[in-house]
């Protein structure tokens, strides 16, 4: 038995194609940058604000290395979380928002190497799974405790 379509039916496929497949393109500026202030307490900044995520993790971590969870869950020293509203940018070592979760955070040691991670979801994004447009962005940042 073979197949057949008439131009009519390929010719609405070919137009409610573009409606059923949104775009949303990977958006480079909304990649976080981190800063690491460690003047007083541990303060952790990034632009652009507001993230789903921040963990500071001991050691080197490469959210990218097949063997790493997303977010890294290995190492956790502290970690926050968006629960009703994004985390806001800048966060201290150790303290909760409001409208987040927050882990217990464990004493950071001098002369130790941690990761910060940042996770942030796209705000140009819609949607849920086959019509998911939404991009989510990560970066790292190491530092040493003084």
């Amino acid at each position: 038995m073979q197949l057949r379509r008439s131009p009519r039916t390929l010719l609405l496929i070919v137009l409610l194609l573009p409606i059923s497949c949104s775009v949303n393109p990977f958006d480079q500026n909304q990649v976080p940058v981190i800063g690491i202030q460690q003047e007083g307490e541990l303060m952790i900044n990034w632009t652009p604000g507001g993230a789903r995520d921040v963990r500071v993790l001991k050691g080197r971590v490469d959210p990218k290395d097949s063997k790493q969870t997303r977010p890294p869950s290995q190492n956790v020293m502290w970690s926050i979380g968006m629960q009703e509203k994004p985390v806001s940018s800048p966060v201290t070592y150790g303290e909760k928002q409001e409208g987040t979760w927050s882990s217990e955070a464990k004493p950071l040691v001098s002369g130790e190497t941690y990761t910060v991670y940042v996770l942030r979801d796209d705000p140009k994004g819609s949607g849920d799974g086959f019509t998911n447009t939404r991009n989510v962005y990560e970066a790292v940042a190491v530092f040493v405790m003084r």
